[in-house]
């Protein structure tokens, strides 16, 4: 793919560099891509366009943004690390709101089992601990 842009090299270029970087051969990355060694070299001669798939088997293969294979961008990143990121704000994030429902739940239960005798705070204590317990445990 010609170059857009300010941006240096094509993205056959790119392939190209990358693949003796690692000095890998044709034949290997070929094998990993799923295509012969004719179809990667007219990549690296930018004779071929890339399917979605091989370009998606290159930036995991390379660790680099699609972007960066397509010469939208001279940055390498892949966007893993901001990818990990968000995720460990998500969980956390899920996990002080499960904290807190549970927090919630167990002064609500509180409340509502104070309503009732001893015996019958104990028969519905076991009751919501069945309710709330994941299945099988």
């Amino acid at each position: 793919m010609k170059q857009k842009g300010n941006f240096k090299g094509t993205t056959g270029e790119r392939i190209l560099a990358f693949r003796s970087k690692m000095g890998m051969t044709q034949l290997g990355l070929a094998d990993k891509l799923h295509i012969n060694r004719s179809s990667l070299s007219l990549l690296e001669k930018d004779k071929r366009i890339a399917t979605t798939y091989e370009l998606e088997s290159l930036t995991k293969e390379f660790n680099v943004s699609i972007n960066y294979l397509l010469c939208q961008t001279d940055s390498q990143s892949n966007n893993a690390e901001y990818i990990e990121k968000s995720s460990l704000i998500e969980e956390e994030r899920l996990s002080a709101v499960n904290d807190l429902f549970e927090k919630q739940t167990k002064i609500y239960a509180e409340e509502y089992l104070s309503k009732f005798s001893p015996k019958r705070q104990e028969d519905l204590a076991i009751h919501i601990y069945n309710l709330l317990s994941p299945k099988g445990k």
